[in-house]
């Protein structure tokens, strides 16, 4: 059993950018779990779209009026306001400046803002059609740095995730084991596989 105080499972995009921020504290242990042995395979890899950002004649108004219409009543508000207020801001640190996504850019080196479904300005930024991919690429490749250069992101590979409970002052204790053989019949053969990403550079940290 190793203990660790943050458990993320999953390493696409929310995934891979909450153990890069929470990472910057160089006092707090992050694990990162995903189920495929190569941290680039989640769902955000193959999102052909684009992203919002604001335009040059946008506002975070115009936005919120946007999505709201779009949803035809089944937007919240709320969660409108705060995507609208801070989703470019945070696109311009993670994406931009974080993980250096090169969008799609005219000529002089601008932005290239797309229109397109209900959007009634040019906001959307992508990369070609493997926006995704792109953007997956960028974050892993600093996930894979942060775990180099700051050593908070502990990676197990090729695990299973039996368990994992609160184990007091923040903490969470996990239980993982190699995966069972073939007609191995155990619990933990039955239980869905969860492999870690990266490499194993935590193997003497923290019990593991």
């Amino acid at each position: 059993m190793f203990q660790t105080d943050v458990l993320i499972i999953g390493s696409g995009i929310a995934g891979a950018t909450a153990a890069l921020r929470l990472a910057r504290n160089p006092q707090r242990q992050v694990v990162v779990i995903t189920r495929d042995p190569d941290p680039h395979e989640s769902n955000s890899r193959y999102a052909q779209g684009g992203v919002v950002g604001r335009g040059l004649d946008d506002d975070a108004d115009l936005l919120v009026k946007d999505i709201l219409a779009a949803g035809a009543g089944a937007s919240s508000p709320q969660a409108a306001r705060i995507l609208s207020e801070e989703g470019p801001a945070l696109l311009q640190e993670i994406l931009v400046e974080s993980a250096h996504i090169q969008f799609d850019s005219q000529p002089d080196g601008e932005p290239e803002y797309g229109k397109e479904a209900a959007h009634s300005r040019r906001r959307i930024l992508h990369v070609g059609d493997g926006t995704g991919q792109a953007i997956m690429a960028g974050l892993v490749g600093g996930l894979v740095i942060g775990v180099v250069v700051d050593r908070t992101i502990q990676v197990v590979v090729r695990r299973r995730l039996s368990a994992a409970k609160p184990a007091g002052a923040g903490a969470v204790a996990s239980e993982v084991a190699k995966p069972a053989g073939p007609g191995v019949a155990s619990e933990l053969a039955k239980s869905h596989p969860l492999h870690a990403v990266v490499r194993s550079l935590g193997e003497n940290q923290r019990g593991a």
